[in-house]
């Protein structure tokens, strides 16, 4: 069931993304935020046993990414939930490639960045517990 919410919320954000009135300013930002912890949920109660969970996790890490530098720290901190949600139901191959993904090549350094400079705490706490779980898998 988790498949079928997932891409359908995703599949309707698409469908409407153009939509300022929607996605626009701080109401927008707090919808997007909402809409990427409610994903989260969903791939982190497929369970790591699910078989496509993985694939569901890659998805998100794949579309919050986008949102990573957003000036709204709310949607900042989501897109660090979805980072960490996708992250705890991957397998150490999975995530490593994830890692390794050319598209997310910088993700360690962004990572450093928002520990050491993010404005908002909770997002500088979030980065610093992604990145020890990402050195923990390398090392």
């Amino acid at each position: 069931i988790a498949p079928r919410w997932f891409y359908g919320l995703l599949r309707n954000f698409m469908e409407h993304k153009v939509n300022t009135s929607l996605w626009g300013g701080a109401n927008g930002a707090r919808l997007l935020s909402g809409l990427l912890v409610t994903m989260s949920w969903l791939v982190e109660c497929s369970g790591s046993n699910f078989p496509s969970t993985w694939l569901l996790a890659k998805d998100l890490i794949e579309f919050a990414w986008a949102f990573r530098t957003s000036e709204d720290s709310t949607l900042r901190e989501a897109t660090l939930v979805a980072l960490a949600s996708s992250m705890s139901v991957m397998d150490e191959s999975t995530l490593l490639q994830i890692i390794n993904d050319t598209s997310l090549q910088s993700l360690p350094e962004f990572l450093s960045l928002v520990s050491r400079s993010d404005q908002d705490e909770g997002c500088r706490k979030m980065a610093q517990i992604i990145s020890q779980t990402i050195l923990q898998v390398i090392n």
